[in-house]
């Protein structure tokens, strides 16, 4: 509600009050231990916390409850499957908490990541098991001895105990007659790193949103656009959440201690990213100087120190002075008019 009106102020204290204190640890989770298992909702795209409430209209805390106890299978919101319904039951609106994440399609899964990370991580086990498959080809060296056809059996025996003494290099023993050739790759496994890699920033886009980091970020790529990019994600990320907490906690508690006649609390997470200070004073200079006036408060706040009006006073302007040559002028002339009247008198 209004900041101005007292009773939408004095219910968001008593909320605030009740967040900060529900929660022991053991039975019931505090309010910041639910919003981390809310985010729990990146990966299979929901999470579903329960309320403990308490008699007159008090809580406890909350308990989150895994994904796997619930199903889709009747519709767009989850039911929750037990021993006697294994089919699931329906979730009671003002007892549990559904958050989600945007639905692209018809499933409610496919607003997870999971998807997409499951086959990115596919590829890169699947390719590091090749790597590691052409580093024990190409990566050691391999001995081969060449015996005559009438070498005895005994010294045989002794070649191969020999080779064997290298460990695990591996080797072999043919004849004079058998031509072995050892095909060598050109790129000496550059094909496979590059593969992981590329696996690898795949996945930092899809979570990050973007490539770019401490080291890398000079430039518009780097530095300004992908870091608006994660911005975005972010501040995104916690509109979400925050209209879950307002709709299916905030609005719920509101009607059960303050009715509907006081507007309920709302939650806002302050995710606004850091504003640059040094651009914002020279803005603030921009418009003091074309005769516009900012206001303090608000600068104060923006600026993150106190910040006040200094008084400015009217300097005195000097009196003009006269020219000296004019008055020496008129000084004489003064003086001849009276030796004049003297000499008349």
């Amino acid at each position: 509600g209004s900041k101005n009106d007292p009773a939408s102020a004095a219910a968001a204290e008593k909320l605030e009050t009740a967040l900060r204190s529900c929660g022991d640890g053991d039975d019931a989770l505090n309010f910041e231990e639910l919003l981390e298992d809310l985010l729990g909702a990146l990966l299979p795209g929901f999470a579903v916390a329960e309320i403990l409430w308490l008699p007159g209209g008090d809580f406890a805390g909350f308990n989150s409850i895994g994904q796997e106890h619930f199903t889709f299978a009747h519709g767009f919101t989850p039911r929750l499957v037990t021993r006697d319904q294994p089919l699931g039951v329906e979730l009671v609106r003002e007892r549990f908490i559904f958050h989600r994440l945007r639905i692209h399609g018809s499933d409610p899964a496919f607003g997870g990541l999971i998807r997409p990370l499951a086959w990115l991580d596919c590829f890169a086990n699947l390719n590091f098991k090749d790597l590691l498959g052409f580093i024990e080809k190409y990566g050691m060296p391999f001995i081969a001895a060449k015996v005559d056809p009438a070498t005895a059996d005994k010294e045989k025996s002794a070649v191969k105990r020999l080779i064997r003494n290298f460990g695990s290099a591996g080797g072999g023993i043919f004849s004079r007659a058998v031509e072995l050739q050892l095909l060598q790759t050109a790129d000496k496994g550059e094909v496979y790193f590059e593969l992981l890699k590329y696996v690898q920033q795949a996945i930092d886009r899809l979570v990050l949103g973007q490539l770019a980091s401490g080291g890398e970020s000079s430039g518009l790529s780097g530095g300004d656009a992908q870091s608006r990019v994660r911005q975005d994600i972010l501040e995104a990320d916690c509109r979400l959440l925050s209209r879950t907490i307002d709709t299916q906690f905030c609005k719920v508690w509101s009607r059960y201690n303050v009715g509907p006649a006081v507007a309920p609390p709302r939650f806002v997470i302050d995710c606004a990213a850091s504003e640059d200070k040094a651009a914002l004073a020279e803005t603030v200079k921009t418009l003091h100087d074309a005769g516009l006036e900012v206001d303090a408060e608000e600068l104060s706040t923006r600026m993150g120190m106190k910040l006040t009006r200094r008084e400015v006073t009217t300097p005195v302007q000097p009196l003009a002075m006269s020219d000296t040559s004019d008055r020496s002028d008129q000084s004489d002339t003064s003086d001849k008019k009276l030796a004049a009247a003297l000499e008349d008198y």
